[in-house]
This record gives structure tokens, sequence and C-alpha cells, in this order.
């Protein structure tokens, strides 16, 4: 199975032409940080491959100069998915299948998940974060993106090479990379290499001025398979009172919690941890053998370098499967003889979302400590940690989609899943939607075929929860606009 075989379904925009996903192969990222004029920019270069005619599809949420496909000039347009589910840019050049390179120059400039992601300090410092967020709560003014927040990326089905090139000039400061790939520096600039297995949730990236920070870093540490694995944590200086003593607690708890997982779900996947380490109690993102967190969540974190950075969720119907594995370990994976008191549809909706569902820490949780109650009482020897241990080892350094995962459980139990899935993953009670939730219903329409039946819209993904009164008055609305007719009883045609 290749990567593309898990892209979103492509479609035809309103131009009737066709808009298609693509597969990255290798991605060049130039990043120069001028201190002096306070300016971040990057040039990309993405060799991908199409197995399609179409306008490719790319993801980035920063400001582009200008951007070449096989040499010549081309727009980055934003646009929505049919559904008004996603958001990525597109392409305002066809392809024809096989392979093409796509240049671009772009600025980091815009606000990430977590506020702007470049802070220029005083007059000669620089400090780069890619901090990362699989949560979209815009409502909070945080919106879920992976490295498309900063950079030219792909969604989360795709793996692929990446490498950055990093340089801070006008500065005598000296300056510090901490990342998840392989550093090098070469004279005035840093050379990241990550491994081709990574996607764009994967990479771990922080320039700062070296003397900002605290650092831990021990050659290796044994764990209960006998491998040595690097470690190394590292803090801002302002934030812990002894710093030192709090990362040697951060490094202790590590290499605990790694023996831990090793244990239960068999050889770290990764060849080194990096720990940025922050003040509180519980709180992180995991990236793939890194993880920027407070002492509390940890064990979560490094989780997630098994089931999220290691088995990967091709998309947001995924997401929920390593949230729920994560916070099941964290409540001392115990079963639960009850099925959850609601259901939530984590796993059935839009195939463009990007996001995790929210409910995966609560819901998806419970499902999880339920089917290891299932399992177990079908055979005490055969509960779920069982199974994922098959899991992460089956599954290491690829991704997997929610109907796989199923398939994968009901093969492991020899009975079908589905009803349970139905119940608690797929839950049609979602479909009420949150109070006071707003629908682009210009995309709504944008998708209704030119004729359509009050049952076509009730059956839309997006407007599917709405009162069919509210339907039928929605209609009404559009006819007045001139935007409809009626055809017949409950028949309507486009103008």
């Amino acid at each position: 199975m290749t990567d593309l075989d898990c892209a979103p379904p492509s479609f035809t925009n309103s131009d009737c032409v066709k808009v298609i996903f693509v597969d990255f192969i290798n991605a060049k990222y130039e990043l120069k940080f001028d201190v002096a004029a306070q300016a971040a920019t990057v040039f990309s270069e993405i060799e991908f491959v199409a197995d399609d005619h179409g306008l490719p599809v790319i993801i980035l949420n920063q400001p582009v100069r200008s951007a070449h496909l096989d040499g010549k000039g081309v727009r980055l347009a934003r646009r929505k998915s049919p559904d008004g589910a996603a958001c990525f840019r597109v392409l305002s050049k066809s392809v024809s299948p096989g392979k093409h390179v796509l240049t671009v120059e772009s600025r980091i400039a815009k606000k990430g998940p977590y506020g702007c992601p470049v802070t220029w300090i005083e007059s000669d410092r620089v400090e780069c974060i890619f901090n990362m967020s699989d949560l979209d709560r815009s409502g909070f003014g945080r919106k879920g993106e992976f490295l498309g927040a900063f950079l030219p990326a792909n969604y989360n089905y795709d793996h692929f090479r990446m490498s950055f090139s990093v340089t801070v000039r006008n500065t005598r400061v000296p300056h510090s990379v901490f990342s998840n790939g392989t550093v090098s520096r070469k004279s005035k600039n840093w050379q990241v290499e990550f491994p081709e297995f990574f996607t764009s949730s994967c990479p771990w990236f922080h320039l700062g001025p070296k003397d900002d920070y605290s650092c831990i870093s021990n050659e290796a540490f044994p764990f209960s398979n006998g491998r040595r694995i690097p470690i190394r944590a590292y803090t801002k200086r302002t934030w812990l009172e002894d710093e030192e003593l709090c990362l040697e607690e951060f490094v202790k708890s590590t290499q605990e919690f790694l023996n831990q997982l090793e244990e239960s779900f068999g050889p770290f996947p990764h060849d080194s941890v990096t720990i940025f380490a922050e003040p509180g109690d519980k709180g992180g993102m995991e990236y793939a053998g890194a993880t920027k967190t407070k002492l509390g969540s940890l064990r979560h974190e490094l989780d997630h370098s098994y089931f999220a950075r290691s088995v990967i969720p091709v998309n947001g119907n995924a997401a929920w499967i390593d949230e729920a594995i994560a916070m099941w370990g964290d409540k001392g994976y115990r079963s639960r003889d009850k099925l959850p008191l609601t259901g939530a549809n984590m796993g059935r909706r839009s195939p463009y979302i990007r996001t995790t569902h929210s409910k995966a820490y609560s819901v998806g949780r419970q499902f999880l400590a339920h089917l290891d109650y299932v399992f177990k009482k079908k055979n005490k020897k055969r509960g779920l940690k069982v199974f994922l241990a098959q899991y992460a080892r089956q599954k290491r350094f690829q991704s997997v989609s929610v109907s796989e995962f199923q398939t994968l459980l009901e093969g492991f139990h020899g009975e079908s899943l589905q009803d349970l899935f139905e119940r608690c993953v797929y839950s049609n009670t979602a479909k009420r939607g949150p109070r006071g939730a707003m629908i682009d219903w210009n995309a709504v329409f944008a998708t209704l075929p030119g004729d359509f039946t009050l049952d076509t819209l009730s059956a839309h993904e997006t407007a599917s929860w709405k009162p069919r009164a509210y339907l039928r008055q929605l209609v009404v609305r559009w006819m007045k606009e001139g935007r409809v007719k009626r055809t017949g009883r409950g028949m309507y045609q486009k103008i």
C-alpha cells in the first residue's frame, strides 16, 4: 500500500477542474533568520509524485512570496475542502502523473497553534519553535496544525524525507538548534536531517540563543532489552529555580517510563529522546522521539513515541486512537465492564479533517478500557495490551486508518467489533453538533449537485444534524436569494 492509498479523495472544484492529493518524496527547507532585519524567510524545494491529472494540494499557513512548479510560476490559492471541513492551498496549474518539483519562497510571520513561532529578543537574538498541535481549539485562539503551520507540507498520510538548512545572520550571539533529527554544524549554519518515515506531525525544531538554556545530555542509558538510547533534556534558564536538579528528575523519570513502555510494548522505536522541559504539572505535545512537556505529562507524551509518532494516524479520523491509548495508560490500563455513557463521532468525520476529536481523551479511553474487558472475558491472557504490543511491532513507522485499526482488533479478538465501534467511535449522537456551532452554508451549497432534494441536503455530512424544518427554511432563503428554484415537491435546481 502506498501513501496515496491513504490520501483524502480528490474532488472537482467550481471550475470543473480536478483537485488531487500528492505524495511528497523529498522536501528541502532553507530557513534564514536575519536578526538585524528581524525577518525569517524560507526557501522550500519539494519533489512530489502525482498519480493523476489535476491541481495539487499542499498545506501552508504562512505568507507566500513566490512559487514555481517545474520552473514555471504558480499561485497557491487558499481553498476549502468540498464539505468545508478543512483548509489548504491548491496550486493554480494542473500536473500530469509522475514526478514534479515545487519551489516556494515564504516567510514565517503568522501565528501558529501557540502564537507566533518566531520571537526577536532585543536586537541580537532570535528564538523559533515549531510548536504543533493535534487539537483544533479555534474558539480559544488555537488552531490545530502540524508542520504546515510553518512550512509547505502535506497531510499526515504522507511519509517523506525532509531536511532543514538553518542560518542565523547579523548577530554575534551564539545560538543552538534542538531537534529530533540529526543535527550537524557547518560554519555559520546547521543541517538537520530527519528519518524517511517522518510525516508532517513528527519533526521537533527549536532554535534559540545558546546561553538561554540549561541542558543535560547523557550519551546513553541502558534499557530493559540492553539497547542504549541517548536522552537529552533541556529547559529555559528562567523557567525553573534549580534547572539542573529539575532536568535530572526529567531524565530519571524518562528512563523509568521508557523501561515500563518497553516491557509492555517492546523496544523503543526511536534512536534518541529529546525533552524540552516546561514548568508546571500537566500539558505537553508529542513528536517522534521528542516532546515539549511538563513533568506530570511526561509518561503520556513518551507513550506517543509508540502510538502517534511511530504508528502514525493517517488523518483526524484515526487520531483518536493514540490519544485513547495514552490516556488509558495514564489511568493504569484498567478494564471497564461498561461502555462509555455516550458515544462520539471520532472516526467517521470528514476525510479532510487533520485534527483529533476532543472526546478521544474520555470516550476513546473508556472504549479501549471496555475492549480490554471484552478481550479478557474471552481469554484472560489476551487483553488489549497484548494486542497493542503486536500492533506497535507490526505497524512500526507506518500509518494506520481507523478502519484498519478496527480490522486488526477484530483479527486479534476473532469476532466482529462493528457494533461496539458504531456505538462508541462512529456514534450518530455526534450529528446533533455542538450548540452554537457555525456552518459555512455557502460551502455546503457549493457541494450540492445541480438538481437536489431536501433528502440530499439532509444527508450532507455537515448539515445532517440540523432539523429538517431548519433545512427547509434554508432552501426557502436560497430561493429568495435567487440561487435555486423549485422544480417539484421537495425538488430543487441551482440557478
